[in-house]
């Protein structure tokens, strides 16, 4: 339970809000030429990340900060 609600009413929210963001992101790489594929997946993190990269035998991971220092 979350204050104020249920987490599944918050993770049905996120998710919708995360799937549209992914589109725009799709969007616009689509009006620049451009084709990306776009994937929302749920989970423990790290789990979930590697597991993906294992999954679709990717060879880097690349994960973005908030720009606060450092790589």
């Amino acid at each position: 339970m979350l204050a104020g609600g249920r987490f599944e009413e918050w993770h049905t929210v996120a998710k919708q809000r995360a799937d549209t963001i992914l589109q725009q992101a799709a969007d616009q790489a689509a009006r620049d030429n451009r084709s990306i594929q776009v994937v929302c997946e749920t989970g423990d993190t790290v789990e979930t990340i590697i597991g993906y990269a294992l999954e679709h035998e990717f060879d880097h991971i690349v994960i973005g900060n908030h720009g606060r220092e450092g790589v």
